[in-house]
Protein backbone atom coordinates (compact mmCIF):
# COMPACT_ATOMS: atom_id res chain seq x y z
CA UNK A 1 0.00 0.00 0.00
CA UNK A 2 1.30 3.23 -0.92
CA UNK A 3 1.08 6.41 0.66
CA UNK A 4 0.13 7.58 4.71
CA UNK A 5 -1.29 4.85 6.30
CA UNK A 6 -3.27 5.46 9.82
CA UNK A 7 -1.80 5.36 12.91
CA UNK A 8 -2.89 6.36 16.18
CA UNK A 9 -1.63 9.59 17.78
CA UNK A 10 1.15 7.95 21.10
CA UNK A 11 3.13 9.47 23.80
CA UNK A 12 6.15 7.84 24.35
CA UNK A 13 6.37 6.53 28.18
CA UNK A 14 2.46 6.65 28.50
CA UNK A 15 -0.38 4.29 27.39
CA UNK A 16 -4.44 5.38 26.68
CA UNK A 17 -5.20 5.25 30.21
CA UNK A 18 -2.65 7.62 31.10
CA UNK A 19 -3.77 10.04 28.90
CA UNK A 20 -7.14 9.51 29.71
CA UNK A 21 -6.50 10.63 33.56
CA UNK A 22 -3.62 13.34 32.99
CA UNK A 23 -4.22 17.21 34.69
CA UNK A 24 -3.15 20.24 32.78
CA UNK A 25 -0.09 20.10 35.08
CA UNK A 26 0.94 16.28 34.55
CA UNK A 27 0.38 17.09 30.77
CA UNK A 28 2.66 20.13 31.23
CA UNK A 29 5.56 18.30 33.12
CA UNK A 30 5.32 15.93 31.01
CA UNK A 31 5.47 17.22 27.43
CA UNK A 32 7.36 20.43 28.51
CA UNK A 33 11.21 20.07 28.10
CA UNK A 34 12.57 19.49 31.99
CA UNK A 35 15.92 20.24 31.18
CA UNK A 36 15.14 23.12 29.41
CA UNK A 37 13.23 23.99 33.24
CA UNK A 38 16.51 23.46 35.08
CA UNK A 39 18.80 24.75 32.95
CA UNK A 40 17.75 27.79 31.34
CA UNK A 41 14.38 28.80 33.35
CA UNK A 42 15.64 28.26 36.52
CA UNK A 43 18.99 29.57 35.66
CA UNK A 44 18.40 32.86 34.39
CA UNK A 45 15.62 33.55 36.81
CA UNK A 46 17.41 33.02 39.75
CA UNK A 47 19.66 35.52 38.00
CA UNK A 48 17.20 37.95 38.07
CA UNK A 49 15.23 37.97 41.37
CA UNK A 50 15.25 40.18 43.87
CA UNK A 51 14.11 37.36 46.47
CA UNK A 52 15.14 33.52 47.14
CA UNK A 53 16.55 32.03 44.69
CA UNK A 54 13.94 29.72 42.89
CA UNK A 55 13.27 25.99 43.01
CA UNK A 56 12.45 23.13 40.67
CA UNK A 57 8.93 22.52 43.14
CA UNK A 58 8.67 26.51 44.04
CA UNK A 59 8.58 27.33 40.04
CA UNK A 60 6.40 24.01 39.44
CA UNK A 61 3.69 25.71 42.21
CA UNK A 62 4.11 28.74 40.11
CA UNK A 63 3.28 27.47 36.86
CA UNK A 64 0.18 25.28 38.21
CA UNK A 65 -1.05 28.99 39.90
CA UNK A 66 -0.18 30.43 36.42
CA UNK A 67 -2.37 26.95 34.52
CA UNK A 68 -5.10 27.90 36.93
CA UNK A 69 -5.19 31.52 36.26
CA UNK A 70 -5.21 30.94 32.64
CA UNK A 71 -7.98 28.13 32.73
CA UNK A 72 -10.10 30.25 34.73
CA UNK A 73 -10.96 33.40 32.46
CA UNK A 74 -12.71 37.07 33.63
CA UNK A 75 -9.98 37.34 36.53
CA UNK A 76 -6.34 39.60 36.86
CA UNK A 77 -4.14 37.50 38.62
CA UNK A 78 -3.80 39.39 41.48
CA UNK A 79 -7.69 38.49 42.28
CA UNK A 80 -6.39 35.10 43.02
CA UNK A 81 -4.86 36.15 45.80
CA UNK A 82 -7.18 38.29 47.78
CA UNK A 83 -7.30 37.99 51.36
CA UNK A 84 -11.21 38.79 50.94
CA UNK A 85 -13.84 35.56 51.18
CA UNK A 86 -14.92 33.80 47.81
CA UNK A 87 -17.96 35.46 46.37
CA UNK A 88 -19.90 33.88 43.35
CA UNK A 89 -19.82 37.58 42.11
CA UNK A 90 -16.79 39.52 43.00
CA UNK A 91 -13.07 38.28 42.86
CA UNK A 92 -11.79 34.54 41.58
CA UNK A 93 -13.14 31.72 42.66
CA UNK A 94 -10.06 30.09 44.03
CA UNK A 95 -7.31 31.79 46.52
CA UNK A 96 -3.84 30.50 45.66
CA UNK A 97 -2.24 32.03 49.26
CA UNK A 98 -1.79 28.75 50.89
CA UNK A 99 0.00 27.75 47.76
CA UNK A 100 2.73 30.70 47.45
CA UNK A 101 2.22 34.52 48.89
CA UNK A 102 1.24 36.68 46.40
CA UNK A 103 4.83 38.68 46.98
CA UNK A 104 6.83 35.63 45.98
CA UNK A 105 4.25 34.78 42.85
CA UNK A 106 5.03 38.63 42.12
CA UNK A 107 8.79 38.00 42.32
CA UNK A 108 8.91 35.03 40.39
CA UNK A 109 6.74 36.86 37.80
CA UNK A 110 9.20 40.04 36.99
CA UNK A 111 12.38 37.95 37.36
CA UNK A 112 10.99 35.04 34.81
CA UNK A 113 12.98 34.49 32.03
CA UNK A 114 12.79 32.29 28.82
CA UNK A 115 16.63 32.49 27.62
CA UNK A 116 20.19 32.08 28.32
CA UNK A 117 20.97 33.82 24.64
CA UNK A 118 21.98 37.59 23.98
CA UNK A 119 19.71 39.24 22.45
CA UNK A 120 20.31 40.09 18.94
CA UNK A 121 21.39 43.66 17.27
CA UNK A 122 17.70 43.65 15.09
CA UNK A 123 14.07 43.48 16.19
CA UNK A 124 13.27 39.66 16.76
CA UNK A 125 9.69 39.58 18.31
CA UNK A 126 10.27 35.79 18.95
CA UNK A 127 14.13 36.48 20.07
CA UNK A 128 12.80 35.90 24.09
CA UNK A 129 11.07 32.21 23.15
CA UNK A 130 12.58 31.18 20.49
CA UNK A 131 15.11 29.05 22.96
CA UNK A 132 12.11 27.76 24.64
CA UNK A 133 10.42 26.85 21.52
CA UNK A 134 12.87 25.13 19.84
CA UNK A 135 13.33 22.89 23.31
CA UNK A 136 9.37 22.33 23.09
CA UNK A 137 9.92 21.50 19.09
CA UNK A 138 12.79 18.58 19.82
CA UNK A 139 11.14 17.10 23.17
CA UNK A 140 8.13 16.69 21.28
CA UNK A 141 10.29 14.94 18.05
CA UNK A 142 10.97 12.75 20.91
CA UNK A 143 8.38 11.87 22.72
CA UNK A 144 4.84 12.57 20.56
CA UNK A 145 3.38 10.68 17.46
CA UNK A 146 0.85 12.53 15.74
CA UNK A 147 -1.60 10.52 14.50
CA UNK A 148 -2.68 10.56 10.15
Amino acid sequence: MQGCQDTDASVKGMNVTDLDVCTYFKFFFFFFPNLFIENVLLVQTNKNIKGNKVKLGGFMHWKGIWLLIAAVAGFKHDAFFSSKPINSFLLAPFRCNKYMPSTRFEEILSAFTFTNHERPSFKDRFGEVQQMVNAWNNHMKEYFYPSW
